[in-house]
């Protein structure tokens, strides 16, 4: 939380998320991550079965990363997501 986070680290930790099958929970509000980073992280949960809860409110995103976001919930449904 509050990290400052932009794309580039968005994109990295997504890729540790789609390896990860123990993490249940991310807080990278307040950052700056914007459609690139929102981009990897929704494609990352839709691959991942333990996250649980994802924050990422107060980022830099747009109506088609929110989207993206949505449709990642649509796919896992045991993610709870906040945007």
């Amino acid at each position: 939380r509050n990290n400052g986070f932009k794309d580039q680290a968005a994109v990295a930790l997504a890729a540790g998320i789609k390896r990860n099958d123990m993490i249940e929970a991310i807080d990278i509000s307040e950052n700056l991550i914007g459609p690139v980073g929102a981009a990897a992280l929704a494609e990352a949960v839709c691959l991942n079965n333990s996250l649980r809860f994802l924050d990422i409110s107060e980022n830099r995103l747009n109506s088609e990363a929110r989207d993206g976001l949505k449709g990642a919930l649509l796919r896992n449904t045991k993610l709870q997501i906040i945007f």
